[in-house]
């Protein structure tokens, strides 16, 4: 069976890390022909080089536009796609065509459209009756303050999807009253337990406690609450701890790095860029924070519980289904920086329970969340969808 994968972006982002783990388990694992189609080059298509996994590029222009933009940034972005969208319709009638001969000449059996930003794929699938699986793998509104540029139009090609996946049941609960529910079907992501399981990895044995943000840095993942939380900690006298913040530099890290200068923070917070191997931040780290607006899943959640670290995440979208509160990890009231700050206390003053609530942490991540699970429930799908 050959499979033609279509991601949205060319990246190191969890949504492209997802599927380029199950295009590797698929491949090697169960035998199937995996084709990806980029839209464009990327630092991404490194993982699908080291799998060996063959990509082609076919341009084409995302569907998705912002949701009562209020910054003058956001309304000027809304007034070019408003402007250009008669250039994006052109590029992307071509790029169907393209998708039509690609899909026909690789013979493909399932097109698998790997995000809810773009359509095309799925538009020449169905012209060329190919079954069409689409991965639902964010929250729009709720989380990026986005949406698709004619809702009713999109709802309704999604709809015609064979199968659609969402990777949450908070996600499923969104859609469930406005697709077919029949076609919905739940699969959580998978985590490659081989890179970030660290059976030995013990936390909080040191007297400087390591916590980190795993992440790209943007205002819907909440590093500014972090922020604000260290500084409540050390005006209250805690101040033997470290912030580490892992993510891709841009203006609004740059602005978060001007406040942790500005408020004397950096002493206690360091920025360390995008980088490509983060099991090694959280091997060496005691805590991770996750304090996202509205997480459709959580891929940090499970990396870091696999790692063996204490998870302090908010209580919305998909990370209150990976962590239950006191016993495979922290919740603390989302948007609430002084509620973090008193979990945060919570675990300082409490090391013992701290690494109970880690150790059974790891244990569900490990039963629950790897990739082997994840790919084997694709396959199955496949096969029902091919009956």
């Amino acid at each position: 069976m050959k499979i033609l994968f279509c991601p949205s972006d060319n990246n190191l982002a969890g949504a492209f890390q997802s599927m380029a783990k199950l295009c590797s388990i698929l491949k090697k694992e169960y035998d199937f022909e995996i084709l990806v189609v980029l839209r464009k080059k990327g630092i991404g298509q490194q993982l699908l080089d080291e799998n060996e996994i063959p990509y082609i590029f076919i341009p084409t222009v995302n569907w998705i536009i912002p949701d009562h933009p209020k910054s003058f940034f956001r309304r000027l972005e809304y007034i070019v796609r408003v402007i250009t969208k008669p250039i994006a319709i052109f590029c992307n009638i071509i790029a169907e065509k393209i998708y039509q001969k690609t899909i026909i000449n690789e013979k493909i059996d399932i097109v698998h459209l790997n995000t809810s930003y773009i359509y095309v794929p799925a538009q020449a699938a169905i012209k060329c009756d190919v079954p069409v699986i689409w991965h639902l793998r964010e929250f729009l509104e709720e989380d990026q303050s986005k949406r698709i540029w004619n809702r009713k139009k999109g709802y309704q090609l999604i709809n015609k999807a064979n199968k659609i996946v969402t990777i949450s049941n908070s996600l499923f609960d969104k859609y469930k009253n406005i697709f077919d529910d029949s076609k919905l079907v739940k699969i959580y992501n998978g985590i490659d337990d081989k890179q970030y399981a660290a059976l030995d990895h013990v936390i909080l044995n040191e007297e400087k406690i390591k916590i980190l943000m795993v992440g790209t840095i943007n205002k819907s993942k909440g590093q500014i609450q972090a922020i604000k939380a260290c500084e409540v900690l050390v005006n209250r006298g805690f101040s033997n701890f470290e912030l580490t913040i892992v993510g891709g530099m841009s203006k609004y890290a740059n602005c978060l790095k001007e406040i942790v200068d500005k408020k004397n923070l950096k002493k206690y917070i360091k920025f360390a860029g995008l980088q490509k191997n983060t099991s090694k931040f959280y091997k060496s780290s005691d805590v991770v924070l996750v304090c996202s607006k509205y997480e459709a899943f959580g891929r940090v959640t499970v990396e870091a519980m696999m790692a063996g670290c204490l998870v302090i995440g908010a209580n919305s979208g998909g990370t209150i289904e990976l962590i239950e509160d006191g016993s495979t990890g922290v919740l603390f009231e989302s948007g609430d920086y002084v509620d973090l700050v008193n979990k945060m206390i919570y675990v300082i003053e409490n090391k013992n329970n701290a690494k109970k609530i880690a150790k059974n942490g790891r244990n569900v991540a490990l039963q629950c969340f790897t990739a082997l699970i994840n790919a084997s429930n694709i396959r199955n799908l496949y096969l029902d969808i091919k009956k």
